[in-house]
């Protein structure tokens, strides 16, 4: 989103990047506000664009999340072939101490 030089108190033209969203350093926080604070539709379409974005990246989470859970019949998740090669070998090496 782009913001014209004085919105807020920035000093040139800049852009906000709703997409990219991050921890906020305290240190911004300690010296307070660059300037008055911007108009209300510009508060609008940011807070439009980021819930935007995090509706964007939680869609994407649970597409993940049911892709990682939903697998063909007789197909194994890693986590399951871990298990199963733990196992064998388990038992295998019962079967050399044990001769069974």
């Amino acid at each position: 989103m782009r913001l014209i030089r004085g919105a807020g108190g920035i000093k040139r033209d800049s852009v906000l990047f709703c997409e990219e969203l991050t921890t906020l350093d305290r240190d911004f926080l300690t010296h307070g506000p660059l300037g008055a604070p911007v108009d209300a539709h510009v508060l609008v379409a940011v807070i439009r664009a980021v819930r935007a974005k995090v509706s964007e990246a939680e869609r994407l989470r649970r597409e993940r999340q049911q892709k990682a859970t939903s697998r063909p019949i007789g197909e194994e998740t890693a986590q399951e072939a871990e298990r199963r090669r733990w196992r064998e070998a388990r038992d295998a090496s019962a079967r050399r101490r044990f001769g069974r």
